[in-house]
C-alpha cells in the first residue's frame, strides 16, 4: 500500500512537471518554429519582399508597358498635325497590242515617209505613249490645314489615355503591395498557427503518456486515458492542417512576389505598421477622394470619352488639306532622267449626307459618355464604402486585440487551475481536454486579433489611395 502510494505520488509530480513544461513551452513555440524554417531558406523582411515583388510581378511589369505605350500615344497625337511625305513608284508591264496602240501617234511622227510633212521641231517633242517596262516615280507631301477638330480630339484622347494609364499604373503598385503585405502576413500567422498546433499536440502527447502511467498504478481508468487518445488525433489532425495551410501560404507569397513558387523563405515577425491612419473618417474619405488612384481612372475615363464625342462630331464638319504633287514621268529607266512635273492643290471635303451614319456615331458616343459618369459616381459611392469599412476593421481588430488578449490570460488560468485539480482527483479529462481545447482557441483568437489589426491597417491605406506612398 505504501509503495502504492509513493508511486502515485512519483506519477503526480512527473504530471505536474508535464504540464508546467508544456505551459512554459508554448511562449517559445514561435521562435522554435521560427529557427526551423530560417535553417531551410533565405531570410526575408516585408520591406524586402514588397521591394522583390515591384520589381518581379508581371501584372505590374504589364501595367508599366501600358504607360510607355500610352506615352508614345500621346507623341503620335502631336505627330499628326505635322505633313506627310511619301515617296511613290509604280512599275508597268504591257502587251504588245496596247503597246503599238499607245505609241501609234508617236511612230507615226517618226515614220521617215512622213518626214517631209513634219518638222524636225515637232518630232523632238513627241515622247513615247507607253513602254513596254515603265517606272514611275513621285513624291507627294500633304499638309491637313484643318480637320474639322478631329486631330484635336484624338490629342485630347492620346492625352487623357496618358494619364489614366499612369493612374493605372499607380493603382496596381499599391494593389500588388497590398497583395504582399496581406499574403507575407497571412504566411506569418499561417506559421503562428503551425506553432501553436505543435504545442497542442505536444500538450496532449504528454497528457496521455502520463495518465497511461497513472493507470497502470490505479489511480485512472481506462476511459481517461481513451479521451486523451481522441484528443492527440484532434491534435495532429489540426497540426496537419495548420502546416498545410502554412504551405499553401508561402506559395501564394512567392506567386505575388513574382519568383518560384517552391522557394523556401523565412520570414521576419511584424512587430507593428509604422504608418498611422487619420483619426476621423472624415478625414480618411477626404484623403480618399483626393488622392486614390482608382478613382484618377475613372476621371480620365470620363475625359477619354469626352474626347471621343468630339470626333464623332467632327464628322459633321468639312476636311481642308494642302496636298503637293512632284513626279517624274514614266519611262523605260530606273534613273530620274524624264520630263519633270509638280502640282499644288487645296483640297476641301464638305459632308452633306452619310445615311444618319456620323449622326448615329455622335449619339452612339454621347450616351457612352453618359455611361461612363454613372460609373464614376458609382466608383466615388464604393469608394467611400471602402474607406468605411476599412476604417471600420481597423477599429474592431484594435479592440479584439485588447479582448483576445485578456482571453488568453483568463483561459491559461482556467487551464492551470483545472489541472491542478486533475492532479488531485477533483475533475476528470474531459475537464482537462475542455479547459486545453478553451486555452488553445484563446491563443488562436490573440494570433487571429493580431494579424487582422495588421491588414486592416494595410486595408485602409489602399482604400486612401496612400499605400506605399
Amino acid at each position: 500500500m505504501s509503495s502504492l502510494r509513493m508511486n502515485g505520488l512519483g506519477v503526480l509530480v512527473m504530471f505536474s512537471c508535464a504540464v508546467a513544461h508544456a505551459q512554459e513551452s508554448g511562449a517559445s513555440m514561435f521562435k522554435q518554429t521560427e529557427t526551423t524554417v530560417s535553417s531551410a531558406g533565405q531570410y526575408l523582411t516585408l520591406d524586402e519582399a514588397i521591394k522583390t515583388t515591384l520589381q518581379n510581378n508581371p501584372t505590374l511589369q504589364a501595367a508599366g508597358l501600358g504607360a510607355k505605350s500610352a506615352q508614345w500615344g500621346v507623341k503620335k497625337a502631336y505627330l499628326d498635325y505635322l505633313p506627310q511625305v511619301n515617296f511613290g513608284f509604280q512599275y508597268v508591264r504591257l502587251d504588245q497590242g496596247t503597246l503599238s496602240r499607245a505609241n501609234a501617234f508617236y511612230d507615226f511622227v517618226n515614220d521617215p515617209t512622213n518626214s517631209a510633212f513634219l518638222p524636225d521641231e515637232l518630232r523632238r517633242n513627241v515622247r513615247p505613249g507607253a513602254w513596254a517596262n515603265s517606272y514611275g516615280p513621285s513624291v507627294s507631301v500633304v499638309q491637313p490645314i484643318y480637320s474639322g477638330g478631329i486631330l484635336r480630339s484624338q490629342l485630347s484622347v492620346a492625352q487623357a489615355t496618358d494619364v489614366r494609364s499612369q493612374a493605372t499604373l499607380e493603382e496596381t503598385r499599391q494593389q500588388v503591395i497590398f497583395e504582399t503585405q496581406s499574403a507575407y502576413l497571412h504566411t506569418l500567422k499561417a506559421m503562428e498557427l503551425v506553432a501553436l498546433a505543435q504545442e497542442a499536440h505536444r500538450s496532449a502527447q504528454e497528457h496521455l503518456e502520463t495518465t497511461q502511467k497513472m493507470l497502470e498504478v490505479g489511480m485512472r481508468a481506462r476511459n481517461e486515458v481513451l479521451r486523451f487518445e481522441v484528443a492527440l488525433a484532434n491534435a495532429e489532425n489540426a497540426l496537419v492542417v495548420a502546416q498545410n495551410n502554412y504551405e499553401l501560404m508561402k506559395a501564394a507569397l512567392n506567386k505575388v512576389m513574382g519568383v518560384d513558387l517552391e522557394r523556401e523563405l523565412t520570414l521576419k515577425p511584424v512587430e507593428d505598421f509604422s504608418w498611422e491612419a487619420p483619426r476621423t473618417l472624415q478625414e480618411q474619405t477626404e484623403i480618399a477622394l483626393r488622392r486614390h488612384p482608382g478613382l484618377q481612372v475613372m476621371k480620365s475615363t470620363v475625359s477619354v470619352q469626352q474626347a471621343a464625342v468630339g470626333i464623332a462630331r467632327s464628322g459633321f464638319m468639312p476636311k481642308v488639306n494642302l496636298a503637293y504633287n512632284y513626279s517624274w514621268e514614266a519611262n523605260d529607266t530606273w534613273a530620274f532622267d524624264s520630263y519633270k512635273t509638280w502640282s499644288l492643290a487645296i483640297s476641301a471635303s464638305i459632308p452633306v449626307f452619310n445615311s444618319f451614319q456620323n449622326y448615329a456615331g455622335l449619339k452612339k458616343e454621347q450616351e457612352t459618355l453618359h455611361q461612363v459618369r454613372k460609373l464614376e459616381d458609382d466608383f466615388v459611392r464604393g469608394l467611400q464604402l471602402q474607406v468605411k469599412q476599412a476604417s471600420l476593421n481597423l477599429t474592431a481588430a484594435d479592440k479584439r486585440m485588447a479582448i483576445s488578449e485578456k482571453a488568453v490570460e483568463e483561459a491559461n488560468e482556467n487551464l492551470r487551475i483545472v489541472t491542478n485539480s486533475y492532479q488531485v482527483g477533483l475533475l476528470s479529462s474531459l475537464d482537462v481536454v475542455d479547459a486545453e481545447v478553451a486555452a488553445i482557441q484563446a491563443k488562436a483568437g490573440r494570433i487571429e486579433a493580431r494579424y487582422d489589426y495588421f491588414i486592416a491597417k494595410a486595408q485602409l491605406a489602399r482604400a486612401m489611395g496612400v499605400l506605399g506612398r
